[in-house]
């Protein structure tokens, strides 16, 4: 049987290596992202939509995404229709944790405790 001391060792060693795979994650998609630029610009250039290389195809993909330019007017035009969602069925932690210090209780939603494990390195 392991020691708490132990656990948190191997804690903090497995989430070491997991930002250093992040670290590494982003550096590649850093690298990818102007030969993505590269093969949509030449594939524009060359009139395709799709094509091959030694070890994957390609094809250009388009999809519409919104990008919202005034918040205030967004929100009216949602409450205004009933079009609720528009929105990702998700609360702002920190708002409602405000609201239920604050209020005690905010209808629909019910406060849960997670409980987990915050991890410092040590310093000597």
């Amino acid at each position: 049987m392991s020691t708490v001391g132990e656990l948190s060792d191997e804690l903090w060693l497995l989430r070491e290596k997991k930002r250093e795979l992040e670290a590494q994650a982003t550096e590649i998609e850093k690298q990818m992202k102007p030969i993505e630029t590269a093969l949509l610009e030449l594939m524009k250039t060359q009139g395709i939509e799709m094509g091959r290389g030694t070890y994957a195809t390609f094809t250009r993909k388009e999809s519409v995404v919104p990008q919202v330019e005034d918040w205030d007017r967004f929100y009216q035009y949602i409450a205004r229709n009933g079009y609720f969602h528009l929105l990702q069925k998700r609360p702002t932690e920190a708002a409602c944790r405000e609201l239920f210090e604050k209020n005690g209780s905010i209808p629909g939603v019910l406060p849960f405790t997670k409980v987990s494990i915050r991890l410092t390195t040590k310093s000597d």
